[in-house]
């Protein structure tokens, strides 16, 4: 078990180096000296999906459901895949729905739910997967980004706006969040407030057209 365990986290820090050729080695590694773990064949499936290569991936994801059925990653990551095919799509939400049943707490799996079924249309609902997400955790930025344009897409302007004031107050916010935070508080008929989180867009790190949108509004309130 140890060596399997050191390829494998070797093949994690590959990865994470951008080094795909050596984390397919080690993970390759890991899986000779497995020992039934699902680990190796979940990595080195996400390593194949971020290649393209979806077939490969998928294979490896349910190899690793047949090592341990109820390993959440292997079942999330066969869900994302199953996302992405339109005759599979309700499948996909039944994975994720199971990988909750298995650990509630599977952050990702809520999020990228919640962002589906917002996708699909069933706002209401992916606005409830959200607010869960965020009363288990609430310094997810991610989810709190997800809850407000759900908001927004309701119709719920101030309850959007709320969301992009409390992404800015934990870490300042992107160029893009606080351009989407000035908008919001425009249609909220907040113009003080839109000016204001413009600027700091505008001051603030972010490409040439993100400045150039931003200069165009503010200059609409001269």
């Amino acid at each position: 078990m140890f060596l399997w365990n050191l390829h494998y986290n070797l093949g994690i820090l590959y990865e994470k180096l951008n080094k795909r050729s050596d984390a397919e080695r080690t993970f390759r590694e890991a899986l000779k000296r497995m020992d039934g773990s699902p680990e190796p064949l979940n990595a080195l499936g996400s390593l194949y999906y971020a290649e393209g290569k979806t077939e490969q991936a998928e294979n490896l994801y349910r190899e690793a459901l047949k090592k341990q059925p109820r390993f959440a990653p292997a079942l999330h990551n066969l869900a994302v895949l199953n996302a992405e095919k339109r005759d599979l799509k309700a499948t996909a939400l039944e994975m994720w729905e199971q990988v909750l049943k298995i650990d509630p707490n599977y952050s990702v799996s809520r999020l990228s739910m919640a962002e589906y079924l917002v996708r699909k249309g069933d706002t209401a609902r992916g606005i409830e997967e959200f607010s869960e997400l965020l009363r288990r955790n609430p310094d997810y930025a991610a989810a709190r980004l997800g809850l407000a344009e759900a908001y927004d897409k309701s119709g719920r302007t101030q309850e959007a706006l709320e969301q992009f004031r409390a992404i800015i107050r934990m870490d300042g916010a992107n160029g893009e969040v606080l351009e989407k935070a000035g908008d919001l508080a425009m249609k909220a008929g907040k113009t003080a407030e839109a000016r204001q989180t413009w600027q700091k867009a505008l001051e603030g790190p972010g490409d040439n057209a993100l400045k150039k949108r931003v200069r165009r509004k503010l200059q609409k309130l001269s």
